[in-house]
């Protein structure tokens, strides 16, 4: 339950994918940072974020990183990204990425841990 409770007080937006690119998990901050509630974000796709032109190529490479249980930006310095809030406004952010394991070494999902980038 500790995990729970330390997800959800992170100071920092914490978004976890699961296999299918869909949003599993979704703290207090990833909703000050986009504007959507855990419950209006949870099961979408990461699409719900992604601004449209730059989804084929998000879905793309999120698919790849999940075939071959590597991301190329796993373990990177933040990547600056342009992302879209809930009223359609754009955010640029940093993001880190966390490829997520099983026992087996084989990729269950991807964290993601996002801050927009200040004015």
């Amino acid at each position: 339950m500790i995990y729970k409770t330390l997800v959800e007080n992170a100071p920092v937006a914490m978004i976890y994918l699961d296999k299918e690119n869909r949003i599993v998990v979704w703290n207090k901050k990833a909703t000050e940072l986009f504007g959507y509630s855990s419950e209006e974000a949870v099961g979408k796709p990461a699409d719900l974020i992604i601004p449209e032109r730059f989804r084929a190529a998000h879905n793309a490479g999120y698919a790849k990183a999940i075939n071959r249980s590597k991301s190329k930006f796993e373990g990177e310095s933040p990547m600056k990204a342009k992302a879209v809030r809930s009223d359609g406004t754009k955010v640029i952010i940093n993001v880190r990425m966390s490829m997520i394991r099983d026992e087996n070494g084989n990729a269950i999902g991807m964290l993601a841990i996002a801050e927009k980038i200040p004015e």
